[in-house]
């Protein structure tokens, strides 16, 4: 079964600066219909038979390093996006698009990122072809799963031909400033990285005496990581979704409520693309 797992946050993202609103911006009109014909287009281009699309919760990684993303708030008040009118914004409009598609749940688990819940559904889902779509490096490492692949919205293409082994512990020794996760030691950019790899990464570890560093940045990074019960929490929400049908009706109305008449010229087509997963 060809399971499509969307990566709701990257693609928000991605759709909301492809198009840099104003910050005067109160209904963001454009980024909706960015988002609608970016998530129609993947439907229509990857033909899944399954839609399950991922959001973020508060992190458990936050227990790990209380530090986690604690820059995000800083980076969002030098936008020039207005994020305190953008995120209820966003909060309806995805409510209002989980109302009309019925069959494409929207899955958000305490204490869980997307990040955490595609991994696990990829672990435990030996028999589903998977598409996450997102341009997350941090996925990079889930191509050790041959049922995994991964699929850039925003260039419509697959990602391929990376080393997951190599890309986890570029990461682990170069940390992730969007994430706000420092690296092992200062100065160490992906090239060094890849020189400390292919030397000897353990060796240089024990000898740097950044063994506590290390731990802390595979447990923050890698999916192995991933704790038990949160695993389990995700498994369960997973094995258990419901899948309805589309409504029409409501999809119409939100088309109307939203403002966006643009849409009334693509709902038949946007409408038979949706009635095609299940």
């Amino acid at each position: 079964m060809k399971v499509v797992l969307i990566d709701v946050s990257n693609l928000t993202m991605r759709c909301l600066f492809s198009q840099m609103p104003g910050p005067e911006e109160q209904e963001f009109s454009i980024f909706k219909l960015t988002f609608m014909a970016s998530f129609m287009k993947l439907l229509k281009t990857l033909e899944p038979e399954r839609v399950i699309c991922l959001q973020d919760s508060e992190s458990w990684r936050k227990q790990v390093y209380p530090e986690y993303k604690a820059n995000r708030a800083a980076k969002r008040e030098q936008s020039i996006v207005n994020f305190d009118v953008f995120f209820p914004v966003l909060e309806k409009f995805i409510n209002d698009i989980a109302d009309s598609f019925k069959n494409i749940p929207f899955v958000k688990i305490p204490h869980a990122e997307a990040d955490d819940c595609i991994a696990t559904i990829v672990k435990n889902h030996p028999d589903w072809d998977i598409i996450n779509v997102s341009s997350d490096r941090d996925f990079y490492q889930l191509f050790k799963y041959p049922n995994y692949r991964q699929w850039d919205a925003m260039k419509h293409t697959f990602i391929e031909g990376l080393d997951p082994d190599v890309e986890l512990m570029v990461k682990i020794l170069t940390g992730d400033s969007s994430d706000n996760i420092p690296g092992l030691k200062r100065g160490i950019g992906p090239k060094r990285a890849l020189k400390i790899i292919n030397e000897d990464v353990n060796q240089w570890i024990e000898t740097e005496k950044l063994q506590p560093e290390y731990e802390r940045n595979m447990k923050l990074i890698s999916f192995d990581c991933i704790p038990k019960e949160i695993e389990l929490a995700i498994n369960d929400v997973i094995n258990n979704l419901t899948y309805g049908e589309p409504d029409t009706k409501k999809y119409f109305k939100f088309i109307q409520m939203s403002g966006l008449a643009e849409l009334m010229n693509t709902f038949t087509d946007y409408v038979n693309l949706v009635k095609k997963v299940h």
